[in-house]
């Protein structure tokens, strides 16, 4: 693999997409069998969210304005 520093990566495929909306559901989506997106939902609290796109329940370790950092509960 040649990585040149001046050049960005391209996007990369089967990235798991969550939106935590108001409420405590989650929209999002995940890599299908043929690599297009399929939908994926889940439900969310300030403590946890529980989600089969990120293979179930996981526990708020830490949240700011721009980063989650999730633990496997």
């Amino acid at each position: 693999m040649l990585r040149r520093p001046d050049r960005p990566f391209p996007p990369a495929r089967g990235r798991v997409r969550l939106t935590l909306q108001p409420g405590g559901e989650i929209e999002g989506a995940q890599p299908g069998p043929d690599d297009r997106p399929v939908a994926a939902a889940g439900t969310w609290t300030p403590d946890a969210l529980s989600t089969d796109a990120l293979g179930g329940e996981l526990e708020v370790e830490s949240a700011s304005d721009d980063t989650l950092v999730l633990r496997r509960r």
